[in-house]
């Protein structure tokens, strides 16, 4: 698929069930979706894979629209797309691009524009010069709520982030600092579920109330005990609002 090899596992839906899509967030990997999807339906498709340059997916993403179009590529017609993060982003540029193409977003812990192109310049410089095992140390415990103690799935988050490839993942840095969707959000006629981590200190839940607010047919909902990743730290509660906002959309089977 356009120029690089991707990392997908899939899941079919029976006949008339709903399909889903996971994107996932910038330096993670299909893995932060797996506790949800694992609590969907049986009956429900499944599609999970790993960002362009990112995990075991090649080639790099130096713009949203790139990984848009990958998303439009793998995502069944009128599937829901859930998207965490930088996989938010890809799930609205995505809808923009085709509107007719899914039947709702999820967006998990995501905004129209997240920090900017010289916060992003600034991270690429640092990994340049050390590498991204001493980033992934400091970075990874932004994404977890304080409380959050599970000690084995906060190292793998950790040797997850430092195992990225440098040029995939600096390339999804790229995309992600100049991507601004603010100005596009009334575009969005479908429906759509916005949820975040109560203690999230990238996009905390006054961000996400406001980009429901600017949206037109969205809600919004705040996860207790979940910073940045609510889907692995708090994968039932997530589960649970994404199986009803599917449900509200596709009632059968």
């Amino acid at each position: 698929m356009r120029d690089a090899t991707f990392r997908v596992r899939r899941r079919s839906a029976a006949a008339g069930a709903p399909e889903l899509v996971f994107v996932p967030a910038l330096g993670t990997g299909a893995w932060v979706w797996e506790g949800v999807a694992e609590r969907m339906p049986t009956a429900w498709g499944i599609t999970l894979y790993d960002l362009r340059g990112q995990g075991r997916s090649g080639g790099q993403g130096e713009r949203i629209s790139d990984h848009a179009a990958d998303l439009l590529a793998l995502a069944p017609e009128g599937a829901v797309v859930c998207g965490l993060s930088i996989g938010g982003q890809i799930a609205m540029r995505a809808a923009l691009d085709a509107p007719d193409r899914f039947a709702g977003l999820v967006l998990a812990d995501t905004a129209p524009r997240i920090g900017s192109a010289e916060y992003y310049d600034a991270r690429a410089k640092r990994i340049e010069a050390e590498g991204m095992a001493p980033f992934a140390a400091e970075q990874v415990r932004r994404w977890f709520a304080p409380a959050f103690d599970d000690a084995n799935v906060i190292a793998r988050a950790q040797r997850a982030l430092a195992a990225q490839p440098v040029a995939g993942y600096l390339a999804a840095c790229r995309a992600i600092g100049a991507c601004n969707l603010s100005a596009d959000l009334a575009r969005l006629k479908l429906p759509v579920l916005c949820l975040g981590g109560a203690e999230d200190v990238s996009t905390p839940p006054d961000t996400m109330r406001a980009l429901a607010a600017g949206l037109p047919r969205a809600t919004c909902e705040i996860v207790a005990g979940a910073g940045h990743l609510p889907p692995v730290e708090t994968p039932d509660a997530v589960a649970a609002l994404v199986a009803a906002f599917v449900r509200d959309r596709h009632p059968a089977p």
